[in-house]
């Protein structure tokens, strides 16, 4: 092999390092950026969900209207069978769910990274959603004529956080007892009801 054949193939070598080199700076300033945005768009929904006072008090007001629909006797699965149960829902309980539903949009579309959503937010959507998911359950596909579907990306998200969970946290779900729904309803009571109040008053 002559000089200039040696010079010719360490020149190619050269200029593949550094189209390697570049595309894997490329790729990871685009995965920081990712992330970044991930990270900012995340810190907006908890800003709402953790430190709105109206928000704090939608969350109470759910719990409640829940709670007392447990102990009716209308359970998950018993409100699963009432065609028009979205109708039984207060405002309150519907702004959770728009809060839910905007959040899981963002991840469906990979606005949002699922191990952040996942971090951050799976024990509120996860007990959330298996309480109001039954009053779903006729209306989450309502349509008008030619409208498109409502409250999909919901279910889509929450199987998503589920299957993240199992394969990357270890994540074993089973049936809540009714001990642990009283738990979860005591907990987002007794928290939002203090905290509601206070940042009304430091933000009023």
């Amino acid at each position: 092999m002559d000089i200039s054949a040696i010079s010719n193939a360490a020149v190619a070598v050269t200029t593949l390092a550094s189209l390697f080199i570049s595309l894997w700076v490329f790729f990871t300033q685009v995965k920081h950026a990712r992330e970044s945005l991930s990270a900012s768009i995340l810190r907006e929904y908890e800003q709402q969900f953790f430190y709105s006072p109206p928000f704090l008090a939608a969350r109470v007001a759910t719990c409640h209207f829940l709670r007392a629909q447990i102990e009716k006797g209308l359970t998950c699965s018993a409100v699963r069978q009432i065609q028009d149960a979205d109708g039984m829902l207060p405002d309150a309980a519907w702004q959770v769910i728009d809060f839910l539903d905007s959040l899981a949009t963002a991840a469906n579309r990979g606005t949002v990274d699922a191990d952040m959503a996942f971090s951050k937010f799976f024990y509120f959507y996860h007990r959330y959603w298996v309480q109001l998911e039954g009053y779903l359950a006729h209306s989450r596909f309502r349509k008008l004529d030619g409208d498109v579907d409502y409250y999909v990306d919901l279910e889509i998200f929450y199987k998503e956080l589920i299957r993240h969970g199992t394969k990357s946290r270890g994540l074993k779900l089973s049936d809540y007892t009714k001990q642990q729904v009283d738990d979860f309803f005591d907990y987002e009571v007794a928290m939002n009801s203090n905290a509601s109040s206070e940042l009304a008053v430091r933000t009023g």
